[in-house]
């Protein structure tokens, strides 16, 4: 699923803001939800 992910942003990140796919690097992780910060708390 990582790489047809990593495919899609790619090409989208070229197309948007013309950065090579070559240049674009995407780090996946799995996050515990406290580790994620939003609207003052953690998930």
């Amino acid at each position: 699923q990582t790489k047809a992910m990593s495919q899609d942003f790619c090409q989208k990140i070229n197309q948007a803001l013309n950065v090579p796919t070559n240049r674009t690097y995407i780090e996946f992780a799995d996050a515990k939800g406290s580790m994620w910060g939003w609207n003052g708390g953690t998930f």
